[in-house]
């Protein structure tokens, strides 16, 4: 028999896998976090879920998938940074006549429809 009864059929918590890293290894990411890479040795300016990866392992002993890094990131409520993609010392003005005049001669034209 059911032991619950109709109880027993709603949605409850779900408690999930605990969390690798405790209340102060997660301060002390935090504090490497806020430090920066430079700051933590490495020759990068940016952290990358990668890298964190990395340093959590280096750190703490936890291995972590990198999409779990960006997970916990969010947790400690940072957000992930997505570089533009701009070139920083390109002429604006001729950029724009090479986007405006030389690539759509570049595209391939539709060939004409046969009859």
């Amino acid at each position: 028999m059911n032991r619950y009864g109709k109880e027993g059929l709603l949605e409850g918590h779900r408690s999930g896998r605990p969390a690798a890293l405790k209340g102060e290894e997660r301060e002390r990411l935090c504090d490497i976090l806020e430090s920066g890479p430079v700051a933590y040795g490495l020759e990068t300016g940016i952290w990358t879920s990668p890298l964190l990866r990395q340093v959590i392992e280096e750190e703490f002993g936890r291995r972590y998938h990198p999409g779990h890094v960006r997970k916990l990131l969010g947790q400690l409520g940072y957000s992930v940074q997505r570089p533009t993609t701009r070139l920083v010392q390109a002429d604006v003005e001729q950029h724009r006549k090479w986007m405006r005049y030389t690539y759509p001669n570049l595209k391939k034209k539709p060939r004409p429809k046969e009859r």
